[in-house]
């Protein structure tokens, strides 16, 4: 739908009209005419109307203005084959009974078929006056005024549009709240207008469908968490449209195809920020981004505001402090696709401070400024090393309905950008990370309203990210992830908190940091959060993808000590997962156990192996095989005749010597200084495995 304005400089104005392009023929289409700013007195005015006859036939018109009583509306359908010619005669009236957007005539075509534009203009007349056009406009009597028309639908029974009358609940899917019995589907015209005994709400996790969609001014339509709503036409949308969302951040959402630009409704999505974190903080840090444009940070002056600078790598604070109670911070636009990290301030109100949001933050604004089509987020990489520590961006969602990442992963992320994302997750008080389909973020799903960090590479300045309404979803209820082979999902659990790490074997990843296929490791922060990660030369990893190995070495970390739980939550198609504890020796059979140990702040990170192939009992033969190192030499003492090899792999899993092994003192010299090997005497069913240390 679309609407154009004629100002008092203008003769004539064309108004579009793309609605009636998917028409069916035989239908009517009304076309409101709206006049604002009339000053002086005015006796009468002239309406023409100009369109083809091949696709429209004027059948009848209306005056609509509550300030008009009667019909003083005449038509000439003899000033030309293809105008219409309305007179205004009857009695006067002054520019101030006619507030902005109201209407005051009312057109209705029959539709033929076919596409047409209308032309429109206004002057002061009188029945007898033909003229048009600007030069009875200039008359001071007529000095100032606007015209407007708005296509829509004329819901006759013939046009195929299905109207709400809610004659018996709110909800959208009873069909006796609409007229004819019957549900609306993705096929149906819709329109629900004011005045009915209920307004319409959708829940219960079922889709609503709409073709084009015209919801009229009073109209309140809700949306609950659970309620979801695609329109596949144009949404002509003059009333109030609520989206709410539950403590965890998911809500409902709405996808649309076209918002027509005459709209003048309302929307809001009800964010709701109540704190999950691990130790119950009520008021927790989430990363959003609004779905509004003309958000800003006056709208939540009673919460911790801190936006991420790529350039510093720093965090910024921009609003909220306990020292200065109820003073806000200079208003600051929330940007296209720009995140937020926001916490409400609980002392807040408890200061005597007013204007606040509490644990739900309102994204509020006219439905025009309701982002719609693709949306591009222009991002920056400083440092053209691609230093993990730098190059971040923090991007968020600007749809009210849930982004799929994978979507965007399987046609291949713009250059520059490395191809994780990674999610901050009030409850575990950690990040979370998804790429190529292996991840605990959310299985790639980025709900409305919320803001994920990417990583640029370095190897481009600036990297436009675009998000497509193609990619979007009713959240992730219904959707079936696709089965990761070769992946093993580790996860560790301390008192208050817990974290992930990924081992993925693919023939296309290499050893070292892989931008398609890895993710970093982002350190939490908060010290009673457990770390566990891997390595690809100096990076530490959450998700390693590499060809397939014998063994991968593990670190673990935390601030605070205590008493933590390693198990495989996902192991696809291995038989042999097998966890060893290199501080205490012992060895845990993942897919059958999970292990538990100490740890006290200071032990070295660097501990575990998992290994992907059959150990033996390392108890028999500890006292009789000694590993060490020596400079640059790896020592093997074997005192009894055994056969088998030694092995020395090195951190990143790649073999670097095998050998036979001799009795006695087996020497290996080794060329890498600085650097940690592991090292296995393999006989028959026994594995003995020792860590040296190369100066």
């Amino acid at each position: 739908m679309a609407s154009s304005a004629l100002l008092f400089s203008q003769s004539t104005v064309t108004l579009s009209l793309p609605q009636i392009d998917g028409a069916v023929p035989g239908t009517q289409v009304t076309v409101p005419i709206y006049v604002d700013a009339i000053d002086n007195l005015v006796v009468g005015a002239e309406i023409y109307v100009e369109y083809d006859p091949a696709v429209l036939t004027p059948v009848s018109w209306q005056n609509v203005h509550p300030n008009f009583t009667g019909d003083p509306w005449t038509v000439n359908l003899n000033y030309s084959a293809t105008e219409c010619f309305f007179l205004w005669t009857d009695g006067t009236f002054m520019g101030q009974a006619i507030a902005p957007g109201e209407a005051f005539l009312d057109i209705t075509f029959d539709y033929l078929g076919g596409y047409t534009d209308l032309n429109i203009g206004m002057s002061k007349g009188a029945p007898d006056y033909p003229e048009k056009g600007l030069t009875i406009l200039l008359d001071p009597f007529f000095s100032m005024f606007a015209i407007t028309a708005v296509p829509g639908y004329v819901s006759d029974g013939g046009s195929g549009a299905i109207t709400w009358n809610g004659s018996v609940s709110s909800d959208w899917f009873d069909g006796a709240n609409w007229d004819g019995g019957v549900v609306p589907t993705g096929a149906d015209d819709v329109v629900v207008g004011a005045g009915m005994p209920n307004d319409p709400t959708l829940n219960l996790f079922v889709v609503a469908e709409v073709n084009n969609f015209q919801v009229d001014a009073g109209v309140i339509l809700t949306l609950t968490a659970d309620g979801y709503l695609s329109a596949y036409g144009t949404t002509l949308f003059n009333g109030a449209m609520i989206i709410q969302s539950d403590a965890t951040g998911n809500g409902g959402s709405f996808i649309e195809n076209g918002i027509d630009g005459a709209s003048t409704g309302s929307f809001v999505y009800v964010r709701n920020t109540l704190g999950t974190g691990a130790l119950g903080d009520p008021a927790g840090w989430h990363y959003i981004s609004s779905p509004v444009s003309t958000f800003d940070s006056d709208a939540i002056w009673d919460y911790y505001m801190n936006y991420y600078d790529e350039a510093t790598s720093m965090w910024v604070h921009h609003a909220g402090s306990p020292t200065i109670p109820c003073t806000p911070a200079p208003t600051m636009g929330m940007g296209l696709m720009q995140g937020w990290s926001v916490k409400q301030d609980l002392e807040y109100a408890a200061n005597g401070c007013t204007g606040g949001t509490g644990q739900s933050i309102e994204f509020a604004s006219a439905f025009g400024n309701l982002y719609s089509g693709a949306q591009t987020f222009n991002g920056t990489a400083g440092d053209p090393t691609g230093d993990f520590l730098n190059n971040w961006n923090l991007i968020g969602n600007p749809f009210p309905a849930t982004w799929y990442y994978e979507d965007m992963y399987s046609t291949g992320l713009p250059a520059g950008w490395d191809d994780a994302m990674y999610m901050w997750d009030d409850a575990s008080q950690n990040y979370l990370q998804w790429v190529g389909g292996a991840g605990d973020a959310n299985d790639g799903f980025v709900v409305p309203t919320q803001a994920v960090f990417f990583h640029g590479d370095g190897s481009q300045a600036t990297m436009p990210m675009t998000m497509d309404p193609s990619e979007l979803y009713h959240s992730d209820y219904s959707f079936t992830k696709s089965e990761v082979t070769d992946l093993v999902a580790l996860k560790v659990t301390g008192e208050f908190s817990y974290d992930n790490t990924f081992i993925r074997f693919l023939d296309e990843a290499t050893v070292g940091f892989d931008g398609h296929w890895d993710a970093y490791k982002l350190m939490s922060g908060v010290d009673y959060v457990p770390a566990l990660y891997t390595h690809a030369g100096d990076d530490n990893l959450s998700i390693n993808s590499l060809p397939a190995t014998e063994l991968v070495h593990m670190s673990f970390t935390t601030g605070q000590s205590g008493t933590f739980t390693i198990e495989a939550t996902e192991t696809s198609d291995f038989s042999h997962v097998v966890l060893e504890d290199t501080f205490t020796g012992e060895q845990t059979d993942l897919l059958t156990d999970s292990y538990t140990f100490n740890f006290s702040t200071g032990d070295a990170a660097d501990r575990f192996i998992v290994h992907f192939t059959p150990l033996g009992t390392i108890e028999n033969n500890a006292n009789n095989i000694t590993i060490y190192s020596n400079e640059n030499n790896i020592y093997v003492n074997v005192p009894e005749q055994i056969t088998g090899d030694i092995v020395v792999v090195n951190m990143m899993g790649q073999e670097i010597v095998r050998t036979d092994v001799a009795q006695g003192l087996n020497v290996l010299p080794m060329n890498d200084a600085n650097t940690y090997y592991v090292v296995k005497v393999v006989s028959n069913d026994e594995v003995i495995t020792g860590k040296v240390y190369i100066q």
